[in-house]
């Protein structure tokens, strides 16, 4: 089945971010992030319930090597990513605002 991906506003600004502060800390660090992103979103519009659910209906991909998680769910015609969560944060705060 083919399923559309969306990705909230919130994911673009929080990867954005992450971007900026990895090309600040090393030039073309920044590159490498946005393939890990790219990557795992790739996997997950392959197989997108291949991910265990994590909390409710939500699911999580792991953008190695990078401590970051793609936070999103499925439902029958749609992909829906709407966080992108640095790992090394707080972990209660990982499923709030879903929206």
């Amino acid at each position: 089945m083919k399923y559309i991906l969306v990705i909230k506003e919130p994911v673009n600004i929080e990867i954005t971010e992450a971007f900026e502060y990895y090309e600040r800390t090393q030039i073309g660090l920044g590159i490498k992030l946005l393939e890990a992103i790219d990557e795992a979103l790739k996997s997950i519009k392959l197989n997108p319930v291949g991910f265990q659910i994590k909390y409710k209906v939500y699911r999580t991909r792991s953008t190695k090597p990078f401590p970051y998680v793609l936070i999103y769910e499925v439902n029958s015609k749609e992909i829906i990513v709407y966080q992108f969560f640095c790992t090394k944060k707080d972990p209660r705060k990982k499923f709030r605002n879903k929206n």
